[in-house]
Formats: structure tokens, sequence, C-alpha cells
């Protein structure tokens, strides 16, 4: 396994939030050119890689994204079995910024499309996500 910072040093870069995983990230929130986006996967499978659209993220949004996803890491660290997002489990302001970030998460209509491809990075592997995000980084390109 590599490395974050050899995966660092051939372009892949940070992953935020993840707000929906299925086979692979589907939509959550990553650094593309070292400038946060939201990005939603379109689910056209290349053989290395997806094609995703993806929009600026503003600091405010991320600020309350990165709020949320600790909650989450919290709750599913203190669960021996959770399911994303279980109403029954998680607490109340997580739901309160779900209703707070649901517009935001729609593309604006100039989103772009790009390709990427994810890659686990060295952190522990026993663990899929710390407060600092999911343990893979991806790496974008223009299609």
């Amino acid at each position: 396994m590599e490395t974050g910072e050899q995966l660092r040093s051939a372009g892949f870069e940070h992953v935020h939030v993840e707000n929906e995983r299925y086979d692979g990230p589907q939509a959550g929130i990553a650094d593309i050119g070292g400038v946060p986006h939201y990005f939603l996967r379109l689910n056209r499978h290349f053989e290395d890689g997806d094609e995703f659209t993806a929009w600026p993220v503003d600091e405010a949004t991320l600020a309350l994204e990165k709020e949320q996803w600790r909650i989450y890491v919290a709750t599913w660290d203190a669960a021996d079995d959770i399911t994303y997002p279980n109403a029954g489990v998680l607490p109340p302001r997580f739901h309160e910024l779900e209703t707070l970030l649901e517009p935001r998460r729609v593309p604006p209509g100039d989103e772009r499309t790009l390709f990427a491809q994810w890659r686990f990075d060295d952190r522990d592997e026993d663990r899929r996500h710390d407060d600092d995000g999911p343990m893979y980084l991806m790496r974008w390109r223009e299609l």
C-alpha cells in the first residue's frame, strides 16, 4: 500500500467528507487543484476510475460538512454496527445539518465533469475513516 505522501506526489488529493459510498465513493467533498469541491459520481465506469461532476464549496459549507462528518465518525466509532444514516443512532444535530446541507449538495448547473481515481493510503487499515476524512485520496483530471 502506498503512503499518503507517495499518493500526494502522484497527484492524489485530500478527501474531506464522504456523503455516500457504494462500490467506491459516490458523493462527498474533496480537494481538486487544492480547492474543496463537492463531487457526485455519474456512475460511468472506466477501467481505473469513474466520471464525476464537481463544483466548488464555500468555507461556511465546508465547515458544516466537516461538523457533520465528525458527528458521523464519532457515532460510528462508538457503535458496533450502524447503518448510515441510522436515524435511531445519529444525534439530532446530525439531522439538523443534513437539512441545512441537502440543498447545497445539488449540482448548481455550472459544474464540471471530471475523471477521478481513488486509492487508500497507509493509515490504519482497520478503520475506514477518521475525523480528517475517509482513508483514501482522489486524483482528478478533465475528460
